[in-house]
């Protein structure tokens, strides 16, 4: 779980066989309260090899977000061997750049738009 105003660099990194994403972000504001928003983070050259779904999650958990609870998100030139479906799930975030990114599951290739979810 990464979450802080200040700015985040995950960089060549390699995780494996996460039961959960491998990157969490969210904004818990109704629960736990141990979260706050993200302004600046990029998540490059990492290696992520069959890892819980999503395997990078960004999803605010406040009760109605009105606009955007992160900004300046960057995901880019990462690999992704999937377990199941979704590699990246972003939600109520601005200045997402999601680009370069290889994604495969079973040895086969998918596209991005299959693999990426960004709403």
């Amino acid at each position: 779980m990464l979450t802080t105003r200040k700015p985040v660099l995950v960089e060549r990194c390699r995780f494996e066989k996460t039961g959960m994403p491998a990157i969490l972000v969210e904004d818990d504001a109704s629960g736990w309260y141990e979260s706050g928003v993200v302004r600046n983070m990029t998540i490059s050259r990492n290696t992520f090899i069959q890892c819980g779904e999503a395997v990078i999650q960004i999803v605010p958990h406040a009760p109605r977000p009105e606009g955007d609870v992160h900004r300046n998100i960057t995901i880019t030139g990462n690999t992704f061997d999937l377990k199941n479906g979704t590699a990246i799930r972003i939600r109520h975030t601005g200045d997402v750049k999601a680009e370069k990114n290889t994604f495969t599951k079973d040895g086969k290739k998918i596209p991005e738009e299959k693999a990426v979810d960004i709403r």
